[in-house]
């Protein structure tokens, strides 16, 4: 049902645009593109091994836990490890197996980025459909979708997901395959939620007051529901583990979020989505509500919370695809127009981000190298300190994943991701490290772990709250000693040979 003076699709029937015989070939063209980078850019990645030692605990019959016997929801993406832990159990390699899971969600968010650029088409006058092909072509070669594609994280698979839900919503908000798709998006991350807050706007907006007209939630709910009560009664908290562990720091946070935006859009291509995007937005009316909330909410909660570390805008990521067909049919909608000025001007807007698109790539082939390099190191060293130690001695580190997986030892987090006693500590946090600011040193001490982890060689060291901390414990400086190689010691341990 529309509302007065909303427009209708670019033909009177209000039909979707006939594609081309180049749309037809271009689509699959961006496919294998976004495939075949993505694929030259696989990683490893500790955050990930996070995943696979539930996945590995989950398929072992031990729950899903990262230390057995500690019922800590230390990851943020349910769905993604669930399907991890299938593949574990089936004796499929679980790091190439999300890889490749990865690589395939990016290829989706490719063809659903063609599919919302076409729906938002139908309602701006005079968008050809190879604008769709070039929004699909854009997110195809984009950094972020190709890098974290590969990392083996959940990124692309919310990313597809969220696209989806928004494509089906834009079609039809009575359909129950986007209230399946919503929901499954937020048992995948959390933040899909901000999309459903983003379609109820739109439904109010609208003045939607017949139930069928909100199907989508009611069946969103349904779904979602039983697993969000399952997992508060399981963990015994409203959120994630890590959330806690990485938020607290209030303006701290703040400034760091502002940061982190400000690299998205100067040098991730943001600011001439964002700019061409709006001019989408001030040419039609219909679910022009929608997309402004969801920019405005993604926007404000990666802000506030404080951003992230890594490198290539992964929390931003999973916007880019809507980002890039609405700055596609806003860009199309200024060539249709008589003012050959304007055109030209934004289609330099255009050209600015898709260069400073393709200089991020230097960030992506940094972070692929030093990411990969380290977590071999961090394997290698682990199962040398695996001979070292007694059999059920603890070690402890901030980067837990890697020695986790491959020592299958208890692993204390030092910086509380899947520590719950260290995720809940109140501590001020610092305006110079995006999240991992909590620490207990006394509390590390007393587990009393046979080998700490430290980065003690690495030039800026300590560079987190958790190492500072327990350098300057006083039981930590008489029980520990430095060995070199990122190692802390127990004085009982015998040396390196």
């Amino acid at each position: 049902m529309r509302n007065a003076g909303e427009t209708d699709a670019t033909d009177p029937g209000g039909s979707a645009p006939r594609e081309s015989f180049a749309t037809r070939i271009g689509l699959p063209f961006a496919v294998v593109a976004a495939v075949a980078i993505a694929s030259q850019l696989r990683m490893l990645l500790d955050d990930s091994f996070i995943a696979y030692r539930y996945a590995a605990n989950l398929a072992g019959g031990h729950g899903l836990v990262f230390n057995v016997g500690e019922r800590v929801e230390g990851y943020t993406n349910f769905l993604w490890v669930l399907v991890l832990g299938g593949v574990t159990k089936l004796g499929v390699d679980v790091i190439a197996a999300s890889q490749w899971l990865g690589i395939a969600a990016a290829a989706g968010a490719v063809v659903f980025t063609h599919r919302l650029a076409v729906e938002l088409g139908r309602d701006t006058v005079g968008i050809r459909p190879v604008v769709a092909i070039g929004a699909a072509m854009f997110v195809a070669i984009y950094p972020g979708i190709t890098l974290w594609g590969g990392s083996g994280l959940e990124t692309t698979c919310f990313t597809m997901l969220v696209t989806w839900a928004t494509v089906l919503y834009l079609r039809s908000p009575t359909s129950i395959g986007c209230g399946l798709v919503l929901a499954l998006a937020a048992m995948t991350r959390p933040e899909a939620l901000l999309w459903g807050a983003a379609f109820a706007v739109d439904g109010l907006v609208r003045q939607r007051r017949e139930l069928v007209a909100w199907r989508w939630l009611v069946v969103a709910a349904l779904t979602y529901s039983p697993y969000y009560a399952w997992r508060f009664v399981h963990f015994g908290y409203p959120l994630p583990n890590t959330f806690y562990a990485k938020t607290g720091g209030g303006w701290a946070n703040v400034v760091l979020g502002l940061q982190y935006t400000g690299k998205f859009l100067l040098l991730g291509g943001g600011a001439a989505l964002v700019v061409l995007g709006a001019i989408a937005l001030w040419r039609t009316r219909r679910h022009r509500w929608l997309f402004a909330a969801l920019i405005v909410l993604v926007f404000m909660t990666v802000t506030v919370t404080g951003g992230d570390f890594m490198t290539n805008h992964r929390f931003f990521v999973p916007l880019v695809p809507t980002l890039t067909a609405l700055a596609a049919v806003g860009l199309g909608r200024t060539w249709h127009e008589k003012s050959r000025p304007v055109a030209v001007a934004t289609s330099l807007v255009a050209v600015g981000g898709i260069v400073l698109a393709g200089l991020d790539y230097r960030s992506a082939l940094w972070m692929r190298k030093e990411s990969t390099l380290l977590c071999n190191l961090q394997r290698l060293l682990g199962a040398h300190l695996d001979q070292r130690a007694k059999p059920g001695e603890p070690f402890a580190s901030v980067g837990v994943g890697v020695l986790a997986y491959y020592t299958n030892r208890h692993v204390i987090d030092l910086v509380g991701l899947t520590d719950e006693h260290i995720a809940h500590q109140q501590v001020r946090m610092a305006a110079t490290v995006h999240g991992h600011k909590k620490f207990d040193a006394g509390y590390v001490v007393d587990k009393n772990p046979a080998f700490v982890l430290l980065p003690a060689d690495v030039p800026g060291f300590p560079f987190l709250p958790a190492m500072a901390g327990l350098i300057g414990n006083e039981d930590f400086e008489k029980n520990y000693v430095y060995e070199g190689f990122g190692t802390f010691r127990r004085r009982d341990i015998a040396p390196k040979e």
